[in-house]
């Protein structure tokens, strides 16, 4: 039994301790995350960086550095000065008692006019809205919507300018009822 008892011992310690009495094994020793190498330059100093990290990450960043700005290109329009002061003017209808018009009006854009707190009877049908010129004794430019077959009161709509038409071809919004060749109320904007 003694024999046995010391083969067993002689097998643990080889197994345990291995056959040589030389340690030719490195130890393997994990960093902590702060002592951990990066192949990454932190300051991308190394010579030969290609930035193929920042293209990735920020490619306009990237494009600034390398001088390759791309130019944005703009969707504005220039708008000619005279249209411009004409951009922000306000004014009210002619207030016609018989047919309970009224209401403002406002240039919001080169090709919108917003109306606000319009009021009508309904009291002669259809009204036309059309871009006259009141120094040619309400010639009409262009007949534009909206049509007003009903009774309104105190509603807001917008009356689109038609691209073929700037604001200074025109100096007043005229309403006409129906089969009338006069209108029945205008507003002056100017």
């Amino acid at each position: 039994m003694s024999k046995n008892i010391l083969i067993l011992v002689l097998c643990l310690s080889v197994a345990l301790f291995g056959c040589s009495s030389k340690d030719t094994t490195t130890a393997q020793v994990t960093p902590t995350p702060n002592q951990q190498n990066s192949e990454v330059d932190p300051l991308l100093s190394k010579k030969g960086f290609d930035g193929n990290m920042m293209i990735l990450t920020d490619p306009v960043l990237y494009s600034y550095i390398q001088g390759k700005q791309t130019s944005a290109t703009s969707t504005t329009t220039t708008i000619d000065p005279t249209i411009q002061k004409k951009i922000g003017t306000l004014a009210q209808f002619a207030k016609i008692s018989k047919y309970g018009l009224s209401g403002r009006a406002e240039i919001v854009g080169a090709q919108l006019i917003r109306i606000t707190e319009f009021n009508y009877n309904g009291g002669c049908g259809a009204l036309t809205t059309k871009l006259t010129l009141l120094s040619a004794n309400n010639d009409a430019i262009a007949t534009v919507e909206p049509t007003i077959s009903t009774p309104q009161s105190n509603t807001s709509f917008d009356i689109t300018i038609p691209n073929n038409i700037t604001l200074i071809q025109f100096d007043a919004i005229s309403l006409y009822c129906q089969n009338q060749q006069e209108p029945v109320s205008s507003v002056e904007l100017k």
